[in-house]
This record gives C-alpha cells, sequence and structure tokens, in this order.
C-alpha cells in the first residue's frame, strides 16, 4: 500500500512540475505577442487602442497562471495539512482524559430538583436566566449533585412554539419532561451519557456517539448516571479544544 502511494504522489509532482513549466512558458508566449504587437503599430494610430488591450490582458494572463499554481499547489497543502489534523486528532484523543478539558461542576449553572414534581421553575424564566448567562443548555441535577437531566434551550423554545402565547407563559419544567418522558435523560435521546475522570477523550466520544442526538457528558466519581458529577464535557467544548490544539500543533 505504501509503495502504491508512493508512486502516486511521485506522479503528481511530476504532473505538477510540468503543468507549471507549461504554463509559464504559454504565459511568456503570449505576453511575448502582446509586446510585439505593441511595438509594430508603434508608429500606426492603433496604438493607443493596442496599448489598452495589452495593459488589459497581461493582469488576465498573469491571475491565470496564478489560479492554476495556487490550485495545484493550494491542494497539496491542503491534503497535507487534513493529515497532520487526523493525526493530531487521534493522538489527541486517546492520550487526553476527560478530567483535564472538563467544566468543573462549580461553575455548571444547574437547576436543582430530586423529583420531576420539583421542576417547577417555568420556562420562560428558564430561558431568561440562561440567556443572560450566555448558556445554552440546562443542566438539571438532583440536590446531591447527582446528574437527572440536560436540555438545550432550543428544544425549549421549540417545545413553547407549539403553544398558545398566553399558556406558553405557564409551562414549567416538569411539564416538558413530562410530556418528553423518552428524551433528556441518561442514555435517553438528547440526553447524556455518564463517563468517570479517568476516561480518554477517545472513549467518551464513542460512548456518547452510542446514545441518537446526544451532545452531552457528565463526569462523575464512580463513572455512572448514579454518582456525583465531577464536570460536564459538550460537544461544542470537545470541537473547541480540538480547533485549539490542532493550531497550536501547527504554529
Amino acid at each position: 500500500m505504501n509503495t502504491i502511494f508512493h508512486s502516486t504522489d511521485a506522479t503528481n509532482n511530476k504532473n505538477r512540475t510540468t503543468l507549471t513549466k507549461t504554463i509559464v512558458w504559454v504565459g511568456f508566449a503570449v505576453l511575448l505577442i502582446l509586446g510585439l504587437a505593441v511595438i509594430v503599430l508603434a508608429g500606426d494610430k492603433k496604438l493607443d487602442a493596442a496599448k489598452s488591450v495589452f495593459n488589459s490582458i497581461v493582469p488576465l494572463v498573469a491571475a491565470w497562471i496564478g489560479a492554476v499554481i495556487a490550485f495545484y499547489f493550494g491542494r497539496d497543502n491542503y491534503e497535507v495539512a487534513t493529515q497532520q489534523a487526523l493525526a493530531l486528532t487521534r493522538d489527541t484523543l486517546s492520550d487526553i482524559n476527560v478530567e483535564n478539558i472538563m467544566i468543573n461542576v462549580k461553575t455548571i449553572v444547574a437547576q436543582k430538583s430530586n423529583t420531576d414534581q420539583d421542576t417547577i421553575k417555568k420556562l420562560k424564566d428558564i430561558i431568561s436566566l440562561y440567556e443572560k448567562v450566555e448558556k445554552d443548555r440546562v443542566p438539571v441535577f438532583s440536590t446531591e449533585i447527582i446528574p437527572r437531566y440536560v436540555i438545550h434551550l432550543n428544544q425549549i423554545r421549540s417545545y413553547l412554539s407549539g403553544k398558545s402565547d398566553q399558556a406558553s407563559k405557564d409551562y414549567t419544567l416538569a411539564d416538558l419532561i413530562k410530556e418528553k418522558q423518552n428524551s433528556f435523560g441518561h442514555n435517553k435521546e438528547y440526553g447524556f451519557v455518564t463517563v468517570s475522570k479517568s476516561t480518554t477523550l477517545q472513549k467518551a466520544i464513542e460512548e456518547m456517539e452510542k446514545t441518537q442526538n446526544c451532545r452531552d457528558i457528565f463526569v462523575t466519581l464512580d463513572g455512572t448516571s448514579s454518582g456525583k458529577v465531577l464536570g460536564w464535557l459538550t460537544d461544542s467544548l470537545i470541537n473547541r479544544f480540538l480547533t485549539v490544539r490542532h493550531q497550536q500543533k501547527t504554529l
């Protein structure tokens, strides 16, 4: 397999070199012909027109040469950058534990309730609160900091959009959870998964991908849904982390 790839790379490099030489020579030929035309017409009344054509075509020829060369050599650079990014991602995911990048539980803005009946806070007030602190997800913990639900603001807005304007003002978190019983909880659609703090990022992502539309991971003391929350990872946090690591690696 490696021999095939090396052979392909060598062929591509040879083709690029030949193409570059051809484009440059063709470009020079076009400019030479135009230059001679201007010289021949130097004593003719058509000189101004010839100069105008020359001045118009030179930038076009230069742009054409630059565009073609940039495409072929730029694509090569892009492929190299992509390979480096993929290698970095694989190394990063398997070498880093979730503990190193998680949001500490002390900084999580969560709702507290031990039963669904306790979640009586009005949805409109929750939206207002989380918009104010610039958060787009609502974690719900028990008073012992055991994870119960995680609900995204866009899901709350979608739920309220199906209600009348007057009635939507009175709906609570309990109403939403009751109506969406198969969502938001542990290992449920739009819900969350749990891992221990020693779990690698790779394993955590694999666990999250097992659950449909799951975008959140809670790190708990024992790695189970009945353990106390130590931290939180979101899909957007993971993406930002990988992007920053890639940028640092390529500097």
